[in-house]
């Protein structure tokens, strides 16, 4: 006997529980189509935190903070703001959080960026001063004369 009233209590919650979610539903289906709008506003494009995600080989994170901040010191900052990544080793696919206050570009990373950082740097050309190597001493003046030994 007791078994059958647990069992009609039980019932009963889920139908109670099934008519409020049923209520709700209806509730906002209605607002919704009687053209009322909601009070929240999509964030600013600006005001949206920039996350990057690694794809090239070789990306570390003052290359990210370089093309994004606009200086490479602040990757300590990026190193702080993830603590879920080993600035040490980045690998494909990792997500870098860029906080917004340090964000200089929004746009992303190129390729080329990166290969730069990797790219030996142009020697200049140096130009060679020609010695005069010949053994050939260049003429005296007259009143000149060597003197050899002691004075």
């Amino acid at each position: 006997m007791k078994i059958k009233q647990d069992n009609r209590n039980r019932t009963r919650r889920i139908r109670f529980i099934f008519a409020i979610c049923a209520l709700f539903s209806i509730t906002i289906g209605c607002s919704l189509k009687n053209g009322k709008t909601d009070s929240w506003q999509p964030i600013e494009k600006k005001d949206m935190p920039v996350v990057h995600v690694v794809r090239y080989p070789k990306e570390t994170l003052p290359i990210i903070a370089k093309w994004y901040t606009g200086d490479s010191r602040k990757w300590e900052l990026l190193a702080v703001a993830n603590p879920n990544i080993n600035p040490d080793h980045l690998c494909a696919g990792n997500e870098v959080f860029i906080p917004d206050s340090l964000v200089k570009t929004r746009d992303p990373m190129p390729r080329e960026f990166v290969v730069k950082f990797y790219q030996k740097p142009k020697r200049k050309k140096r130009t060679r001063k020609i010695r005069n190597t010949s053994p050939v001493r260049p003429e005296k003046k007259e009143d000149e004369f060597e003197i050899f030994g002691p004075k």
